[in-house]
């Protein structure tokens, strides 16, 4: 199992289509370097103790089809654009503090999206 923080590092793999970190115990925010992965096209990060807000940065990523933020401690608003339209490709189920607001979102009913 890994622990600490997500090595920011991983911003500078661009070519990184898939990308799975579930089940460790990465704490601390999802690195603003991720933003980099444009092509990225699967990301999980289940099952650990992350916090903070969702990056906006995730609403832009044109090819991701599959995200999965479940079982963390993110809070704040869910984003809405992106792959965030899609409630079957995106779960954050699992984190108490996040909340859909006025986007219609239940996320109750975001399904766990294998990877």
């Amino acid at each position: 199992m890994l622990s600490g923080e997500i090595p920011a590092s991983l911003g500078s793999c661009i070519k990184i289509e898939s990308l799975d970190l579930q089940g460790n115990f990465f704490q601390g925010t999802i690195p603003s370097s991720l933003g980099s992965l444009r092509g990225i096209r699967a990301l999980n990060l289940s099952g650990n103790n992350l916090s903070g807000m969702i990056p906006e940065f995730l609403e832009r990523f044109k090819v991701l089809q599959l995200l999965n933020l479940s079982d963390n401690n993110f809070e704040g608003m869910v984003p809405i654009k992106g792959v965030f339209k899609n409630a079957t490709a995106t779960s954050v189920r699992g984190n108490s503090k996040l909340f859909a607001g006025h986007t219609g979102v239940s996320i109750a009913k975001m399904q766990t999206a294998t990877l």
